[in-house]
């Protein structure tokens, strides 16, 4: 039992404590299930994982943490060695003095502090009558608080995410999500082909939905979906689609997640340029043809092809007739290049064929037509 007047003088300050930890606990625990809930939304969004345990293990595991702090913070009391520590550090130049007047016990039998003692608790006193002591923890409590209410808001507001992005049609707490389909959701389109979106809605029917489009680089677009008649389906689109975009469907005063639209190129053939070289006998230089498809030479001529392709390719190669395969070797210059070379000894038709890195092929293979002359010999005609 500490002295009656240093008692007075500590209790208001223990309080204070008292109440910091049960703000800075709290503070915690929101934050913390504030990450760990962005975490999941995060995931939904760029994995379009969910599950429908998210949401209600995520809220009572946050209630439970939160009601252990709240009875733990309950069953402690003031401790006025530990508050006594605590203002020691935050306040060097007392040297102990508050620590040892804490440590001070009344006489058994007189029941009050001998002289120096009571000597010790009055320079204690006039420390804090000089530098209040309270005014630290107040100020750390103040904090705490705006900290707490910060940690809140951010909770709250990842906990009406989560329970946006929790699947459709299943039961939380005695609440019925309505079933929104999305289709296409999160696909893969030609370039320059269209987007066609179908929203279809199991529960309530909303009165109207519209389809905002995000673009790469530009700036959101907002489209009206229509409904036939009774048909719980909106549709619309956008009919050319250049780049990558994300959608999403508003209705209601509410929105799904944002889908992913990304745009690919087909292999295609752009140009394809023949340089021919001519046996010496011949006496020819040697002969460009721009963007061909037949080339006409005698035999012993050295064709170098040059196929010039929108984009790299992991495979090209010619394909005859009798299924026999040239492969295209790529340019060490240029990455949409890919060159061949050999001499011409008879006459072939190939096939272009390209595969890309996603196992995409030309949609149609062009041909070539290579002839390759005979060398006759001269003749006299009388």
């Amino acid at each position: 039992m500490i002295d009656r007047l240093l008692e007075h003088h500590l209790k208001p300050i223990a309080r204070d404590y008292w109440r910091w930890k049960l703000w800075r606990g709290l503070a915690r625990c929101w934050a913390v299930m504030a990450l760990i809930g962005l975490g999941f939304i995060l995931l939904h969004h760029f994995a379009g994982w969910s599950s429908r345990w998210v949401f209600p293990l995520f809220s009572l595991a946050a209630g439970a943490w939160a009601l252990i702090i709240g009875r733990r913070w309950r069953k402690t009391r003031p401790d006025y060695r530990s508050i006594a520590r605590q203002i020691e550090q935050e306040n060097p130049k007392l040297h102990a003095l508050l620590l040892t007047a804490v440590e001070q016990r009344p006489d058994a039998v007189t029941g009050g502090l001998n002289y120096l003692q009571q000597r010790v608790v009055r320079e204690a006193l006039e420390h804090n009558r000089r530098r209040p002591w309270a005014n630290r923890i107040f100020e750390r409590l103040f904090f705490t608080r705006c900290a707490h209410g910060l940690a809140l808001i951010f909770f709250a507001t990842v906990l009406l995410r989560l329970r946006v992005t929790a699947p459709p049609g299943r039961l939380f707490f005695g609440m019925r999500a309505d079933a929104v389909t999305v289709t296409p959701g999160d696909t893969s389109i030609e370039r320059g082909s269209g987007l066609v979106v179908l929203v279809r809605f199991d529960g309530r029917l909303p009165a109207e939905a519209t389809l905002a489009v995000k673009p790469v680089n530009e700036n959101e677009r907002r489209i009206p979906l229509a409904k036939n008649l009774d048909d719980p389906v909106f549709g619309g689109g956008v009919p050319i689609v250049e780049g990558d975009l994300t959608y999403r469907v508003e209705y209601a005063g509410k929105e799904t997640r944002d889908f992913k639209v990304t745009v690919f190129d087909y292999p295609v053939l752009e140009r394809a340029d023949a340089k021919l070289k001519f046996p010496e006998y011949t006496g020819l230089p040697e002969k460009t043809i721009a963007d061909t498809r037949r080339v006409s030479a005698v035999e012993g001529s050295v064709l170098d092809y040059a196929f010039y392709l929108n984009k790299p390719v992991a495979s090209a190669r010619l394909v005859a007739r009798d299924k026999s395969v040239l492969p295209l070797a790529a340019d060490t210059n240029r990455a949409n290049v890919y060159r061949i070379q050999f001499a011409l000894d008879q006459n072939r038709q190939y096939e272009l064929q390209l595969v890309d890195d996603a196992g995409r092929t030309n949609k149609v293979p062009p041909q070539f037509v290579i002839e390759a002359l005979k060398n006759r010999p001269p003749e006299l005609t009388l």
